[in-house]
């Protein structure tokens, strides 16, 4: 029996008001559930929920943003100030709304059309990345099932902040997401 199948047979009953729904099963259906779960969790095989680490091989991705052009590596200050003048409030999703709320999420982003890389080395680091990222996580199908599409750049300045959340899906088929912070002046 899969995990979304109900054997209408065994003595079970679901209960449903507007707020909790209980399933009662029998012990049989309860070890057939079991053995389902086992059996996805040893397809997943070894990973980690979540990983970090640095690229080796990085390089300037030859940031350039439309309406300010090349942007300097490690970010200054001043190039900060001016991405912050061509970007939006970032807001978060919650359902199907879109929200700004800075006591949720505080920081700037600019939409993936008005920037590029222009390095013709960065896309060999970025999947690098994508690569390490894979490996560690336990990716079935591996590096060739998976693709990294820039959904959007953020800026956080001092003070900048986004609460414990959970991503939704921006494409058919995410399931997570990938963060490559570039390098810039803080103390």
């Amino acid at each position: 029996m899969s995990p979304s199948e109900c054997d209408t047979t065994s003595p079970s009953s679901l209960e449903s008001d507007n707020n909790t729904v209980s399933f009662t099963a029998s012990t049989k259906d309860l070890e057939d559930i079991k053995e389902e779960i086992g059996n996805y969790l040893e397809a997943i095989g070894d990973g980690f929920f979540a990983t970090s680490g640095a690229i080796p091989t990085a390089v300037n991705p030859g940031l350039l943003l439309k309406g300010l052009g090349k942007i300097g590596l490690p970010l200054s200050e001043r190039d900060a100030k001016d991405i912050a003048k061509i970007s939006r409030e970032a807001p978060f999703g919650k359902g199907t709304e879109k929200l700004v709320d800075k006591s949720v999420r505080k920081t700037w982003e600019i939409d993936p059309t008005q920037v590029e890389f222009r390095n013709p080395q960065w896309p060999k680091a970025l999947q690098y990345a994508v690569s390490k990222t894979v490996e560690q996580l336990g990716v079935l199908g591996g590096e060739s099932s998976v693709r990294a599409d820039l959904h959007k750049l953020l800026l956080y300045n001092e003070g900048g902040f986004f609460k414990t959340h959970r991503d939704t899906e921006k494409a058919p088929g995410m399931f997570a997401t990938l963060v490559i912070m570039l390098p810039s002046e803080h103390e």
